[in-house]
This record gives structure tokens, C-alpha cells and sequence, in this order.
């Protein structure tokens, strides 16, 4: 999705936490279909960040609603 700023993988959230120093940030997950997403919301919360959302349905939903992707590797 253009505009975003960082690509974590879930299972590495813990450590990059130092690339995402404001906790109070407002920070938007996505996932291809929402899960890893939806996971990595609830990992950051529990870190005490407060300003997470979750892109429901992942870019899968996204790009059913005929929103633009870029494509991989951009």
C-alpha cells in the first residue's frame, strides 16, 4: 500500500521496536488476509502502544474494494 513507511514480519515485531519509538503514533497493520495483522496489533498493544489499528481483511480486502497496490518489492 503506498505510503507505508516500514515492512516488519510478524514474528519480528519484538525486535524492530526501536524503528517504532513513538507508542502513542498512529501505526496501521495489514496482512494479505488480516491475521498476521490482526496478531501484530494485539503483540504492539501489549508493548503499550496505543494508536494501532488493523486493516480489516488484509490487502486482500483492500484490493476487492478496487483500492491500488503497489506492486511487490516497491
Amino acid at each position: 500500500i503506498e505510503g507505508t513507511d516500514l515492512f516488519i514480519p510478524y514474528a519480528e515485531i519484538p525486535q524492530h521496536l526501536g524503528e517504532i519509538s513513538d507508542r502513542e503514533a498512529m501505526i496501521v497493520l495489514y496482512s494479505a488476509d488480516g491475521e498476521f495483522s490482526k496478531k501484530g496489533a494485539e503483540k504492539l498493544v501489549s508493548f503499550g502502544y496505543s494508536g494501532i489499528y488493523d486493516l480489516d481483511g488484509g490487502t486482500e480486502a483492500w484490493e476487492a474494494a478496487g483500492l491500488p497496490l503497489l506492486p511487490a518489492g516497491e
